[in-house]
């Protein structure tokens, strides 16, 4: 996990990213079933410079790599590659390094990558069925008392199978995928019956079942609302002669059949109306937090507990009623529920506008008002701020890993100065190596001096 945040207003935005990574190993068990290893990392860079010179970032969160290309290697060689690179906005610096990426998936994502990517899609698609089903029938066999007999299997089956079918029908297909032509898509749905298993807790998959299941999986991969990996790339800064600043933001899951996976587009600035915007990413709990001044899981469980209550309110009230000895026709028993249910509704949703007017008013308009009329160092300190408190929460709290920690790294971009480190770790020690930083155009650092005077 990653906590990254963007802060602007009219006069620049101060980006700022932790160095926490989580790598994840799969590997397969004495009796074959598949295990997870993850260790945690604080090392990682996640916000660099895109264009050299220019008023323009990014930043990346989730996935460090794509197909086990490392994305700072990526950013890092369009940036070598477009040394000259002039965009009038930032949409178009984004467009610039996604055609770039576009171009060149023979040359970064081989064949054989993009058929395991392709693969490994496939195989979390059918495990999570396959698992979907097996608790169906345990819970059949233990809860239910329900022998589970092969026509008991089959329809079982056959009802997640619909059910999955005619979900993945109602998603609105990802981008990447909706000018696929017809033989691009014919090839992918044959290859993904090929992938698709025989049987499934002892049952036999028909052949229907097979290309049911193959139709499903080739609408979770077209959609691609929840693939197995993914990567944020936040791009952010100024366009040539642009006066406010804007940032895109972008999911890229994978590459199949050299094109891109890419989930969906998302764009925001500021202007003269609206002065400042603050944008937290990946793990944004403790930016919710201090933004709303609460935080989004306390958030989920009183909506939670009170969309309960309201549920449960009319048959209680119903009992109540009939414990008093009093008597309702079914029609009238079912009318006066219609209306507790209409009227606990109406509560709710009178609750959580009042809520939300309450959190504009006193901690989201104060605090963007703000930042409207921060100096950049102002940012810089804020953005870096709402990062280490994150990094905090996860240090201290028993029940969380440290999946955001490290030295938090911060950067300032605005028309006149470009992109400014504030903050950067480096793995090397700047002063033993000068002519890194010639050759990167860095203010020349000295050589240390040795003990006996000389260096």
């Amino acid at each position: 996990m990653t906590a990254e945040i963007a802060i602007m207003n009219r006069s620049a935005i101060a980006l700022a990213a932790d160095s926490a990574v989580t790598v994840t190993q799969v590997g397969e068990d004495k009796d074959g079933n598949r295990i997870y290893r993850q260790k945690i990392y604080s090392n990682a860079n996640k916000l660099f410079e895109l264009v050299k010179g220019r008023p323009i970032g990014i930043m990346i969160y989730n996935n460090a790599e794509l197909l086990d290309v490392p994305w700072e290697t990526l950013i890092k060689l369009f940036r070598e590659e477009n040394r000259d690179c002039v965009a009038d906005s930032v949409d178009a610096y984004f467009e610039r390094f996604i055609s770039f990426l576009s171009k060149n998936t023979d040359r970064f994502f081989p064949v054989e990558a993009q058929v395991e990517y392709f693969e490994a899609f496939m195989r979390a698609f059918v495990d999570q069925f396959l698992n979907t089903f097996s608790g169906h029938l345990q819970h059949m066999a233990t809860e239910r008392s329900i022998r589970l007999t092969k026509g008991i299997k089959r329809q079982t089956i056959e009802s997640l199978l619909d059910r999955l079918l005619v979900g993945w029908q109602k998603v609105k297909r990802a981008p990447w995928s909706r000018d696929l032509p017809a033989a691009e898509l014919n090839e992918i749905r044959r290859a993904i019956l090929e992938l698709m298993p025989d049987e499934a807790e002892g049952f036999l998959l028909l052949a229907k079942h097979k290309r049911q299941l193959r139709d499903a999986a080739t609408l979770a991969l077209l959609c691609a609302t929840d693939p197995p990996s993914w990567t944020g790339l936040v791009v952010a800064g100024f366009g040539q002669g642009e006066p406010y600043p804007s940032l895109c933001h972008m999911k890229i899951s994978g590459v199949v059949g050299n094109r891109l996976m890419i989930l969906g587009q998302l764009k925001r600035s500021v202007d003269s109306e609206s002065g400042a915007m603050i944008m937290p990413f990946a793990q944004s709990a403790e930016a919710q937090l201090f933004l709303t001044g609460v935080d989004p899981e306390v958030a989920d469980a009183i909506g939670s507990f009170w969309s309960e209550v309201t549920t449960k309110l009319p048959h209680a009230i119903s009992k109540i009623v009939s414990d008093t000895g009093a008597s309702l026709t079914d029609a009238q028993e079912e009318a006066v529920n219609e209306a507790l249910e209409t009227f606990g509704g109406a509560i709710w949703d009178s609750f959580a506008e009042y809520m939300n007017r309450f959190h504009e008013d006193t901690r989201i308009s104060p605090i963007s008002a703000g930042a409207r009329f921060m100096a950049k160092s102002d940012l810089a300190e804020l953005s870096e701020a709402l990062v280490n408190l994150a990094t905090l929460r996860a240090r201290v709290s028993i029940d969380r890993s440290e999946t955001v920690g490290g030295a938090t790294d911060v950067a300032v971009i605005s028309p006149g100065d470009g992109f400014v480190w504030i903050k950067r770790k480096h793995y090397f020690d700047l002063s033993l190596n000068p002519f890194w930083a010639v050759r990167h155009g860095v203010e020349h650092v000295p050589c240390p001096q040795d003990s006996r005077g000389g260096y």
